[in-house]
């Protein structure tokens, strides 16, 4: 096969993990902030919170996919796309998918964390 267009699966898969889990902890982070600051010192109301931070974070990745339609659907508005154009194209594509991995991820993983410590 030729190298040029080898894909390097374990760099790609410990990259995504290490993103995941950058996610989660910033968003662990801003709902301890936010609920210090309102003053929920209750661990109950902190897994409360973290539920609702990761029903955020879903939603949030769901709504980047909007408007992203794959290629070749009927309906382009350029009817004879350059090469360039279509690159641009399935680039903004796989970004897009690719946020609403991670964003998915992070945000079932925060929900499972605060119902684990609302059980506390």
């Amino acid at each position: 096969m030729n190298e040029k267009y080898d894909i390097n699966y374990r760099s790609i898969i410990l990259r995504l993990l290490r993103n995941i889990l950058v996610y989660t902890l910033i968003i662990h982070i801003v709902v301890a902030v936010f609920c210090y600051f309102k003053g929920w010192r209750n661990i109950y109301l902190y897994g409360n919170s973290l539920i609702w931070g990761g029903v955020i974070v879903l939603v949030l990745g769901l709504a980047g996919t909007v408007g992203v339609r794959p290629s070749g659907q009927i309906g382009v508005s350029n009817p004879t796309p350059t090469t360039q154009y279509l690159k641009q194209k399935d680039s903004d594509m796989i970004g897009s998918y690719r946020f609403l991995i991670l964003s998915s991820v992070a945000g079932i993983l925060t929900i499972l964390s605060g119902s684990l410590i609302q059980t506390l």
